[in-house]
């Protein structure tokens, strides 16, 4: 028997300020991004199928991104890549038509924003110098009314994380196994002195079997001899194969998190079924065209443009539904009430690989 008499319910967003998760966050963000192989692959999926579209008109802005400088359609794609990887997109109006884009690198996470007696950001702190003007700022703010930005998958760095040390752990451990032929097995550890080692480390080392022995290296054809009451084992390769088939279901639990077909991650088809991945495939579009349009809409909101945006069409559709499609392209650009030219139905077919 027992009672409770008090539950204390901890707020997690009192576990760090704001600053020390967006810091903490930001910096885990970007080490994936540097060393993981998993968490490179979602963002270049993520970015790949979300920055397929066009403005009609061409606004012709112009991006200033180191020495480099970007039409509209270049920069989205960093654009969608500093979302995820940072959670905060930061650039410096030159003039009406041009944009200098701040690293987010350069950020100093102590009192980034500098705002004036109405709220407005007049100044951005970075590591090594304070930057005023006139700015356009985009955060990945996940918590209503919570002054914070955090990179887009931020609930699942830490699992990616581990699963990174895992593999890592995995392939330290067949390396080594894959260098050792063969254990050998004394029932006398003072034959240890056969090999070099002397009775003073056999004395610190006897209980430490990984170190009583001098490893040596045999060569294709070689004969062993052993000594008396000593056995030779053969090392066999390891079989990971629970490892392997935990990991892959963590990625395939990681990528629904994030709304990404498990197969584009993974790369592994071997056992993909036709209907269910096409199905599959077909969400993720239909996902990353609302998220094109959500974002999109916030670009001609905050840089002041207004503009008609082209999707690509599905291109998961079959030769059937490609046909009707063809038809329903066609009488849609001689329907005089949307005004469609046959160039811009071709340009919306090249984006969904239909051309």
């Amino acid at each position: 028997m027992f009672s409770i008499n008090e539950i204390s319910l901890q707020n997690p967003i009192n576990e760090y300020t704001t600053k020390d998760m967006t810091k903490r966050n930001a910096q885990l963000s970007l080490s994936l991004f540097l060393n993981s192989e998993i968490y490179n692959s979602i963002i270049n999926t993520v970015v790949n199928y979300q920055s397929h579209f066009r403005f009609s008109p061409d606004p012709k802005l112009m991006f200033i991104c180191g020495d480099d400088e970007l039409s509209l359609y270049e920069f989205f794609k960093e654009f969608r890549k500093m979302l995820i990887v940072f959670g905060i997109v930061i650039l410096q109006k030159i003039d009406s038509k041009t944009y200098q884009v701040i690293s987010p690198l350069l950020i100093n996470f102590n009192n980034t924003f500098q705002r004036d007696e109405d709220g407005n950001i007049v100044g951005i702190r970075l590591k090594n110098k304070y930057v005023s003007g006139d700015f356009v700022i985009f955060t990945n703010t996940p918590i209503a009314g919570v002054d914070m930005f955090l990179p887009e998958y931020y609930f699942c760095l830490e699992e990616i994380n581990k699963l990174e040390q895992l593999k890592k752990a995995i392939l330290v451990k067949r390396n080594i196994i894959a260098n050792i032929a063969v254990y050998l097995k004394m029932q006398n550890p003072q034959e240890g002195k056969m090999f070099g080692i002397s009775v003073d480390d056999l004395e610190k080392y006897q209980n430490l079997i990984s170190s009583t022995i001098k490893s040596s290296k045999l060569n294709q054809g070689s004969v062993i001899s052993s000594l008396p009451d000593s056995s030779l084992e053969v090392v066999e390769p390891i079989n990971s194969e629970y490892d392997e088939l935990y990991i892959y279901k963590r990625i395939c639990e990681i990528a629904s998190s994030v709304n990404v077909p498990a197969f584009l991650i993974t790369g592994d088809l071997k056992e993909l079924n036709y209907a269910a991945s096409r199905a599959s495939l077909q969400d993720f579009v239909v996902y990353s065209n609302r998220e094109i349009i959500r974002l999109t809409y916030k670009l001609m909101t905050k840089l002041n443009f207004k503009a008609r945006l082209t999707l690509p069409p599905p291109a998961t559709i079959s030769v059937a539904e490609t046909i009707r499609y063809f038809e329903y392209m066609n009488n849609l650009s001689l329907d005089e009430r949307y005004r469609y030219s046959v160039e811009e139905i071709k340009e919306k077919l090249k984006l969904g690989g239909l051309l």
